[in-house]
């Protein structure tokens, strides 16, 4: 029961017990005859425990106003309105006022705290996304260029030896098939780094790719929704938007066991729009988010906080055995602070 309803039945039975004691009393003094003034008697009684009760409720509730507007701003603070502050009334309780006091000053340095991270993963992410595009660059332009020539070279030296030398001409093409299988496990993780057609080509050929390259090769059954004319968006907004569809096409590989994925890329005045789709087992959305820390599995974690980043919106939607869907929205102009 809140505190207002216990203060206000406790101070009713004692405004209660103590008009009814006082009116036998003030009759007994009085001399009047309580069988025969019965009537009068519970009249005033009733009217003077009508009144306490009214004034007692009155002020019992104007003294406890300022505790409910802050458990109410704290309810608000607590819905995710993080920009509320508890508010301070002129005139109220010393202590109450101390109390909102320390409430704002606690969530100003959360608050400060919270910009301070954000920025530094902001930092992170820019300097993770660089590094990844100068290793795959470098993978992609002098190991994979070195690993060609060598297959090249490899070609050559097969026509090169003699037909008296069967076995030479074996380990020659045994070597080429090593070579070759590298420099295609080579051009996996380079495009796993960052792939190039993100830069060159755009957004949905970079999606596209990918989609397929994990999906369909899986069995998984792909629905591919990625409009060609789309228009090339800044630098941040491509990345993060291929982050979100790669960690959600790996947590389908991984973990959904789908028959049939659909992939959609839309575009609104001003906004880019992902819209990931399967028919997996699904999962606990809320429990996963609760566990994600104890089980170090960043996933939707990293997801959210690159969409954050951008100014951006996500909502993933998910039950077991049903599925799940994963839509991202943000801002075709959007640039990551730096």
């Amino acid at each position: 029961m809140p505190m207002l309803g216990r203060l206000f039945i406790g101070n009713s039975l004692v405004i209660i017990v103590g008009a009814i004691v006082g009116t036998l009393v003030t009759s007994h003094v009085a001399g009047l005859n309580i069988e025969a003034d019965t009537g009068l008697i519970l009249l005033f009684a009733s009217i003077g425990v009508a009144l306490s009760l009214g004034v007692n409720f009155w002020l019992t509730r104007a003294t406890l106003r300022p505790l409910h507007d802050l458990v109410s701003d704290v309810e608000h603070i607590q819905e995710g309105q993080t920009a509320t502050r508890v508010r301070t009334l002129a005139g109220s309780d010393p202590d109450a006022g101390r109390l909102a006091q320390a409430i704002n000053s606690m969530l100003d340095r959360l608050e400060r705290r919270t910009l301070e991270l954000r920025a530094l993963n902001d930092r992170v992410i820019s300097a993770q996304e660089e590094e990844r595009k100068r290793i795959a660059r470098g993978m992609h332009d002098d190991t994979g260029q070195a690993l060609s020539t060598l297959i090249i070279s490899l070609e050559r030296m097969q026509g090169l030896v003699p037909a008296e030398a069967p076995e030479l001409r074996e380990r020659i093409t045994a070597t080429r098939e090593i070579a070759t299988r590298t420099l295609e496990d080579l051009r996996g993780v380079v495009y796993g780094l960052r792939p190039t057609m993100l830069d060159d080509l755009g957004l949905a050929p970079a999606i596209r790719w990918y989609a397929r390259s994990q999906l369909e090769e899986a069995g998984t059954r792909l629905v591919l929704l990625l409009p060609d004319g789309l228009g090339r968006a800044t630098p941040e907004v491509e990345t993060t938007l291929f982050r979100i569809a790669q960690e959600a096409v790996n947590n389908i590989k991984r973990h959904a066991a789908a028959h049939r994925v659909t992939i959609e890329l839309g575009e609104t005045p001003g906004w880019l729009e992902l819209r990931v789709e399967d028919d997996g087992r699904g999962f606990d959305v809320a429990r996963a988010a609760q566990e994600a820390l104890r089980l170090r599995r960043f996933g939707l974690m990293g997801i959210k906080e690159r969409v954050d980043l951008v100014g951006g919106s996500l909502v993933v939607d998910s039950q077991l055995g049903r599925g799940s869907r994963l839509l991202a929205r943000i801002p075709a102009e959007a640039r990551m602070e730096t």
